[in-house]
């Protein structure tokens, strides 16, 4: 059971019960102090993986600059999204939902440079 949200439940209660805790608009400074939250009040030794939303706009330049707004909205190039997440990821983020926001650039280039320039970092 993957948690979205606090669902009206205690940091404990996220650390033990549910199997997974998805949150939205996350600080990125707040990433590793939510795990190691969720790891010192876990009991049963069993890994609850923590991740969080972002609604993203990949722009034509794979190279442009990744920007966070208000915590939830990412905006940027494919390969600095990508970097953005591997850092997120270095700090105990396990799991992102993605939303596509609607660009004008057609959906299968967008699909395309999201196959060739993010995947592939995160195929493990």
């Amino acid at each position: 059971m993957i948690s979205i949200g606090r669902s009206r439940q205690s940091i404990g209660w996220l650390a033990n019960d549910a199997d997974a805790w998805i949150w939205h608009g996350v600080n990125l400074d707040d990433t590793n102090k939510i795990v190691r939250v969720i790891k010192e009040c876990n009991k049963d030794n069993t890994w609850h993986p923590f991740g969080y939303a972002n609604f993203v706009e990949l722009l034509d330049d794979p190279n442009a600059p990744a920007r966070l707004y208000n915590n939830i909205y990412l905006w940027g190039g494919s390969k600095a999204i990508a970097d953005f997440w591997e850092q997120q990821r270095e700090q105990g983020l396990s799991h992102v939902t993605i939303n596509l926001k609607t660009t004008q650039r057609p959906f299968k280039e967008v699909g395309q440079d999201f196959a060739e320039n993010i995947l592939p970092k995160f195929k493990d």
